[in-house]
């Protein structure tokens, strides 16, 4: 009997084995079905948040550059209305030739330049404003019609040089005049043709005939 019960639990401890080493192979099988699919889609989930946590990056570094360039277009913007607004401010309303060659007076003597003739010769009327041509003759060294030219850009109104020449010939016509230094410096004749600028009310009488430029 007891050899007959050796076998028997000898056989029942094989049959457990492998019983055992089944359900490892089942669980192993579950888990390979069941796990492994999910843990990929866990890494492709993984890659794609990534890949939108990089183009959410993206864009806010887009945001950001558009932020700065939109910025830097009202910065710009804001420049030109205050340069507008300035130039606007040096146009008047009437000709007011008289004050213009009040400051143009101050401005050559300053320089210095001497100023021979001035005298308005031409208006020309536009849709939305009107300009005047004003002829002007001097005497200057070219320092002096240099300081000149630059202080046109700083007169209260508004003008620009439309053409200048110096007359060096004939040779008579130089001067040779003390400089504030004491120094002799030479001085020529000299043409400058200026153009100023003012806006008439649409109601006034110089609004009234407005032609395109």
């Amino acid at each position: 009997m007891s050899r007959l019960d050796d076998a028997s639990d000898a056989r029942l401890s094989r049959a457990g084995g492998w019983l055992h080493a089944a359900g490892l192979a089942v669980a192993a099988a579950l888990f390979a079905a069941v796990y492994i699919p999910a843990i990929g889609a866990l890494h492709s989930q993984q890659a794609g948040i990534a890949a939108q946590t990089d183009a959410a990056t993206q864009l806010l570094d887009s945001a950001e550059a558009l932020r700065r360039e939109h910025a830097d277009l009202v910065a710009r913007q804001a420049e030109v209305q205050t340069r507008t607004g300035q130039l606007l401010s040096r146009i008047p309303e009437t000709p007011q030739e008289s004050e213009f060659l009040a400051h143009i007076a101050r401005l050559a003597h300053q320089s210095p330049l001497a100023v021979r003739n001035f005298r308005p010769v031409a208006t020309t009327d536009y849709d939305h404003y009107s300009e005047i041509e004003v002829h002007l003759t001097a005497v200057a060294s070219y320092e002096g019609l240099c300081r000149f030219l630059a202080g046109l850009e700083s007169l209260p109104r508004l003008c620009t040089v439309k053409r200048f020449s110096i007359v060096s010939e004939p040779a008579a016509q130089v001067v040779v005049t003390p400089a504030a230094s004491g120094a002799l410096a030479a001085t020529w004749p000299v043409e400058i043709t200026l153009t100023i600028y003012f806006t008439p009310p649409p109601g006034s009488a110089e609004g009234r005939h407005r032609r395109a430029p």
